[in-house]
Protein backbone atom coordinates (compact mmCIF):
# COMPACT_ATOMS: atom_id res chain seq x y z
CA UNK A 1 0.00 0.00 0.00
CA UNK A 2 2.73 2.51 0.92
CA UNK A 3 4.61 1.42 -2.35
CA UNK A 4 1.63 2.36 -4.17
CA UNK A 5 1.08 5.52 -2.54
CA UNK A 6 4.13 6.66 -3.32
CA UNK A 7 3.69 5.55 -6.73
CA UNK A 8 0.30 7.93 -6.92
CA UNK A 9 2.65 10.69 -5.37
CA UNK A 10 5.34 10.80 -8.15
CA UNK A 11 2.72 10.95 -10.87
CA UNK A 12 0.18 13.42 -9.78
CA UNK A 13 3.79 15.46 -8.91
CA UNK A 14 5.04 15.23 -12.20
CA UNK A 15 1.56 15.78 -13.91
CA UNK A 16 0.88 18.98 -11.93
CA UNK A 17 4.87 20.02 -13.23
CA UNK A 18 3.96 19.65 -16.85
CA UNK A 19 0.45 21.36 -16.49
CA UNK A 20 1.96 24.38 -14.56
CA UNK A 21 4.70 24.83 -16.53
CA UNK A 22 2.53 24.74 -19.17
CA UNK A 23 -0.04 27.60 -17.91
CA UNK A 24 3.19 29.24 -16.90
CA UNK A 25 4.60 29.50 -20.12
CA UNK A 26 1.32 30.60 -21.94
CA UNK A 27 1.22 32.92 -18.96
CA UNK A 28 4.53 34.85 -19.64
CA UNK A 29 3.81 34.74 -23.82
CA UNK A 30 0.69 36.70 -23.22
CA UNK A 31 2.16 39.21 -20.94
CA UNK A 32 5.01 39.63 -23.46
CA UNK A 33 2.70 40.11 -26.19
CA UNK A 34 1.09 42.98 -23.47
CA UNK A 35 4.76 43.96 -22.86
CA UNK A 36 5.12 44.90 -26.72
CA UNK A 37 2.12 46.60 -27.37
CA UNK A 38 2.62 48.67 -24.20
CA UNK A 39 5.84 49.67 -25.65
CA UNK A 40 4.61 50.41 -28.86
CA UNK A 41 2.04 53.24 -27.34
CA UNK A 42 3.97 54.69 -25.41
CA UNK A 43 6.61 55.39 -28.11
CA UNK A 44 3.82 56.30 -30.57
CA UNK A 45 2.89 58.56 -27.59
CA UNK A 46 6.04 60.22 -27.65
CA UNK A 47 6.20 60.63 -31.34
CA UNK A 48 3.23 62.27 -31.47
CA UNK A 49 4.21 65.14 -28.72
CA UNK A 50 7.31 65.85 -30.69
CA UNK A 51 5.02 65.97 -33.79
CA UNK A 52 3.15 68.81 -32.28
CA UNK A 53 5.84 70.55 -30.85
CA UNK A 54 7.28 71.26 -34.28
CA UNK A 55 4.05 72.68 -34.92
CA UNK A 56 5.02 75.14 -32.69
CA UNK A 57 5.18 78.89 -33.77
CA UNK A 58 7.79 79.49 -31.51
CA UNK A 59 9.75 76.85 -32.76
CA UNK A 60 8.79 77.41 -36.49
CA UNK A 61 9.96 81.05 -35.87
CA UNK A 62 13.20 79.96 -34.55
CA UNK A 63 14.60 79.21 -37.97
CA UNK A 64 13.96 82.85 -39.19
CA UNK A 65 14.44 85.07 -36.36
CA UNK A 66 18.42 84.30 -35.47
CA UNK A 67 19.34 87.33 -33.09
CA UNK A 68 16.30 86.30 -30.46
CA UNK A 69 15.77 82.75 -30.77
CA UNK A 70 18.29 81.66 -28.00
CA UNK A 71 15.98 84.48 -25.83
CA UNK A 72 13.07 81.67 -26.11
CA UNK A 73 14.24 78.44 -27.30
CA UNK A 74 15.63 76.89 -23.74
CA UNK A 75 12.72 77.56 -22.21
CA UNK A 76 9.96 76.24 -24.66
CA UNK A 77 12.58 73.28 -24.87
CA UNK A 78 12.79 72.80 -21.07
CA UNK A 79 9.25 72.93 -21.12
CA UNK A 80 8.66 69.68 -23.38
CA UNK A 81 11.77 67.39 -21.39
CA UNK A 82 10.38 64.80 -19.59
CA UNK A 83 12.05 61.78 -17.43
CA UNK A 84 12.33 59.42 -20.72
CA UNK A 85 14.09 62.30 -22.92
CA UNK A 86 17.27 62.04 -23.17
CA UNK A 87 18.03 64.74 -25.14
CA UNK A 88 16.66 67.40 -27.71
CA UNK A 89 18.41 69.05 -30.62
CA UNK A 90 16.98 72.19 -33.14
CA UNK A 91 19.30 71.84 -35.95
CA UNK A 92 19.10 74.77 -38.98
CA UNK A 93 18.95 73.81 -43.07
CA UNK A 94 22.85 73.10 -43.24
CA UNK A 95 22.55 70.36 -39.94
CA UNK A 96 24.11 72.77 -37.81
CA UNK A 97 22.64 72.87 -34.10
CA UNK A 98 20.71 75.99 -33.24
CA UNK A 99 20.08 75.06 -29.64
CA UNK A 100 20.69 71.72 -27.82
CA UNK A 101 20.51 70.45 -24.11
CA UNK A 102 23.26 68.48 -24.26
CA UNK A 103 26.54 70.66 -23.91
CA UNK A 104 28.50 68.65 -26.77
CA UNK A 105 25.75 66.99 -29.12
CA UNK A 106 26.76 65.03 -31.42
CA UNK A 107 27.21 65.77 -35.18
CA UNK A 108 23.76 64.85 -36.46
CA UNK A 109 25.30 65.95 -40.17
CA UNK A 110 26.84 62.66 -40.32
CA UNK A 111 23.51 60.50 -39.97
CA UNK A 112 21.86 58.60 -42.54
CA UNK A 113 18.77 59.05 -41.14
CA UNK A 114 19.05 62.59 -40.73
CA UNK A 115 19.54 62.65 -44.66
CA UNK A 116 16.73 60.25 -45.34
CA UNK A 117 14.31 62.46 -43.69
CA UNK A 118 15.37 65.59 -45.04
CA UNK A 119 15.55 64.38 -48.38
CA UNK A 120 11.84 63.04 -48.48
CA UNK A 121 10.53 65.33 -45.98
CA UNK A 122 8.84 62.63 -43.30
CA UNK A 123 10.02 61.74 -40.02
CA UNK A 124 12.81 59.06 -39.01
CA UNK A 125 13.72 57.09 -36.22
CA UNK A 126 16.76 54.75 -35.08
CA UNK A 127 18.56 53.00 -31.78
CA UNK A 128 21.97 54.89 -31.45
CA UNK A 129 25.18 53.50 -30.49
CA UNK A 130 24.56 54.62 -27.31
CA UNK A 131 20.99 52.76 -26.95
CA UNK A 132 19.14 56.21 -27.13
CA UNK A 133 15.83 55.93 -29.64
CA UNK A 134 16.24 58.89 -31.92
CA UNK A 135 13.56 60.53 -33.48
CA UNK A 136 14.07 63.04 -36.38
CA UNK A 137 11.53 65.56 -37.49
CA UNK A 138 12.08 67.70 -40.24
CA UNK A 139 10.68 71.06 -40.12
CA UNK A 140 9.51 73.05 -43.45
CA UNK A 141 9.61 76.52 -44.25
CA UNK A 142 8.60 78.81 -47.59
CA UNK A 143 12.34 79.84 -47.62
CA UNK A 144 14.45 77.08 -45.44
CA UNK A 145 13.65 74.00 -43.64
CA UNK A 146 15.54 72.88 -40.23
CA UNK A 147 14.60 70.03 -38.04
CA UNK A 148 13.60 68.79 -34.49
CA UNK A 149 15.68 65.66 -33.10
CA UNK A 150 14.76 64.06 -29.39
CA UNK A 151 16.89 61.41 -28.36
CA UNK A 152 14.94 59.20 -26.00
CA UNK A 153 16.08 56.68 -23.01
CA UNK A 154 14.62 53.46 -24.23
CA UNK A 155 15.75 51.74 -21.71
CA UNK A 156 14.20 54.39 -19.18
CA UNK A 157 10.18 53.51 -21.57
CA UNK A 158 10.60 50.08 -21.28
CA UNK A 159 11.41 50.18 -17.41
CA UNK A 160 7.47 52.01 -17.19
CA UNK A 161 5.58 48.53 -18.41
CA UNK A 162 7.92 46.41 -16.48
CA UNK A 163 5.23 46.19 -13.90
CA UNK A 164 5.73 42.61 -12.45
CA UNK A 165 8.12 41.46 -9.41
CA UNK A 166 7.95 37.91 -10.24
CA UNK A 167 9.01 38.49 -13.80
CA UNK A 168 12.51 39.39 -15.43
CA UNK A 169 12.24 41.72 -18.44
CA UNK A 170 14.95 41.89 -21.12
CA UNK A 171 14.67 44.29 -24.05
CA UNK A 172 16.56 44.15 -27.51
CA UNK A 173 17.28 45.88 -30.56
CA UNK A 174 18.44 44.08 -33.82
CA UNK A 175 19.96 41.59 -30.85
CA UNK A 176 21.65 43.32 -29.02
CA UNK A 177 20.71 43.99 -25.58
CA UNK A 178 19.36 47.60 -24.19
CA UNK A 179 18.15 47.06 -21.00
CA UNK A 180 17.60 43.67 -18.34
CA UNK A 181 15.16 44.26 -15.12
CA UNK A 182 14.98 42.05 -12.52
CA UNK A 183 17.37 39.00 -13.27
CA UNK A 184 18.78 37.73 -10.75
CA UNK A 185 22.10 35.16 -11.69
CA UNK A 186 20.99 32.48 -8.92
CA UNK A 187 17.44 31.81 -10.33
CA UNK A 188 16.28 29.42 -12.80
CA UNK A 189 13.60 30.21 -15.35
CA UNK A 190 11.31 29.50 -17.60
CA UNK A 191 11.41 31.89 -20.48
CA UNK A 192 10.06 33.09 -23.75
CA UNK A 193 11.47 35.51 -26.14
CA UNK A 194 8.84 37.35 -28.76
CA UNK A 195 9.53 39.67 -31.71
CA UNK A 196 7.32 42.65 -32.35
CA UNK A 197 5.50 42.26 -35.49
CA UNK A 198 4.17 44.52 -38.26
CA UNK A 199 1.24 45.64 -36.32
CA UNK A 200 3.59 47.06 -34.11
CA UNK A 201 5.30 48.99 -36.66
CA UNK A 202 8.21 51.19 -35.13
CA UNK A 203 8.66 48.50 -32.73
CA UNK A 204 9.02 46.25 -36.08
CA UNK A 205 11.06 48.36 -37.78
CA UNK A 206 13.54 48.75 -35.12
CA UNK A 207 13.45 45.71 -34.83
CA UNK A 208 12.50 44.96 -31.16
CA UNK A 209 12.27 41.93 -29.37
CA UNK A 210 11.70 41.12 -25.62
CA UNK A 211 12.52 38.17 -23.30
CA UNK A 212 10.58 37.64 -20.45
CA UNK A 213 11.16 35.11 -17.59
CA UNK A 214 9.63 33.36 -14.62
CA UNK A 215 11.36 31.66 -11.74
CA UNK A 216 10.61 27.97 -12.01
CA UNK A 217 10.72 27.86 -8.07
CA UNK A 218 7.37 29.68 -8.89
CA UNK A 219 5.51 26.54 -9.79
CA UNK A 220 7.79 23.94 -7.79
CA UNK A 221 6.30 25.36 -4.67
CA UNK A 222 3.07 24.40 -5.82
CA UNK A 223 3.96 21.49 -6.72
CA UNK A 224 5.45 20.73 -3.74
CA UNK A 225 2.46 21.95 -1.85
CA UNK A 226 0.39 19.95 -3.44
CA UNK A 227 2.57 17.11 -2.73
CA UNK A 228 2.57 17.55 0.65
CA UNK A 229 -1.17 17.57 0.90
CA UNK A 230 -1.46 14.52 -0.56
CA UNK A 231 1.39 13.06 1.18
CA UNK A 232 -0.87 13.97 4.55
CA UNK A 233 -4.20 12.55 3.32
CA UNK A 234 -2.55 9.28 2.14
CA UNK A 235 -1.19 8.79 6.31
CA UNK A 236 -4.29 9.53 7.18
CA UNK A 237 -5.86 7.09 4.94
CA UNK A 238 -3.49 4.45 6.03
CA UNK A 239 -4.00 5.19 9.62
CA UNK A 240 -7.54 4.76 9.27
CA UNK A 241 -7.29 1.65 7.20
CA UNK A 242 -4.94 0.26 9.68
CA UNK A 243 -7.48 0.81 12.81
CA UNK A 244 -10.27 -0.88 10.34
CA UNK A 245 -8.16 -3.65 9.82
CA UNK A 246 -7.87 -3.82 13.83
CA UNK A 247 -11.39 -3.44 14.40
CA UNK A 248 -12.10 -6.27 11.90
CA UNK A 249 -9.64 -8.51 13.73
Amino acid sequence: MMALMISIIALVGIILERILTTSIDEEIRVHNGQCINMLQYQILYLFKNADNLCKNSLLIGSFLDQNRRLDYLPQLIGSFLTKNIHAISVLDSDNSVIYSTMEHPPDYSRVRYLKIAMGINQPRFYVSDNNNLVYIVPIYLETSQGSLVIEYDLAGIFDTITTRKDIFYRLYADNIKITEKKFDVHNSYVTTKDYATREDFILSKLNISVELGMPRSHYKEVVLAAILKLVLVGIVFIIATIFNSHQDG
